[in-house]
């Protein structure tokens, strides 16, 4: 069985722009430093946007309680990056349908919402298997486990062989755990910091991973 597991912002939309200035905003609101916020945001690209919040808050010293970030600041945040039209990478879609040309399991997994994603990925006729955003189930290894039991197979052979590309450390790490082939791709970060995060292998664009995938 062929598997492909991707991040979704940063490697199929190009979403962190947006994400980053809503980011920005808010935790200048509470008084955190807006620029450490930046630099903060893509450095740890591939966490669940709670945690994100959660951590710059402590690293600034700022206090704010964990239901304030999950019911107030975490709303506000996808209402902030809410925008019309949400720009997918050049060759995205292309690269996706070669993909499931090739018989490939398409699983997404994000620190964003569910129901956002599949309307994100269905508006562009992108093919996939099953999306997991963050709002019930934190990305990490239990996204790894449910899409492996979405196979009917044992995690251990689901992970034998799968292809996983994200564009920050935390997901190069994910895929580590997890024995899967980390491919990061430089839409966010620097190559250097994909492989301290244990990338195999680093892109500059999304139709390379074609190259890695029989």
């Amino acid at each position: 069985m062929k598997i492909f597991v991707t991040d979704n912002d940063g490697v199929i939309f190009d979403r962190m722009p947006i994400y980053r200035t809503a980011f920005k905003k808010l935790v200048s609101e509470y008084g955190a430093d807006s620029n450490i916020a930046a630099k903060y945001f893509y450095e740890s690209a591939g966490e669940s946007i709670d945690n994100q919040f959660s951590e710059i808050f402590k690293r600034t010293g700022v206090v704010v309680s964990d239901e304030e970030i999950l019911n107030v600041i975490v709303p506000n945040f996808f209402r902030l990056a809410d925008v019309t039209e949400t720009p997918i990478f050049p060759k995205a879609a292309e690269t996706l349908v070669e993909i499931k040309k090739r018989n490939y399991h398409i699983f997404v997994t994000s620190g964003s919402n569910t129901d956002d994603l599949e309307r994100l990925w269905k508006t562009h006729s992108l093919p996939y298997d099953m999306i997991l955003g963050s709002d019930e189930i934190k990305k990490g290894d239990r996204h790894i486990e449910l899409f492996a039991e979405y196979t009917g197979q044992s995690l251990g052979n689901f992970c034998q062989g799968t292809y996983f590309i994200g564009d920050g450390k935390s997901d190069m790490a994910l895929a580590k755990r997890n024995r899967l082939q980390a491919i990061g791709i430089t839409n966010t970060v620097t190559a250097d910091k994909l492989f301290e995060g244990g990338a195999d292998h680093v892109i500059s664009h999304i139709e390379e991973i074609l190259d890695f995938l029989p």
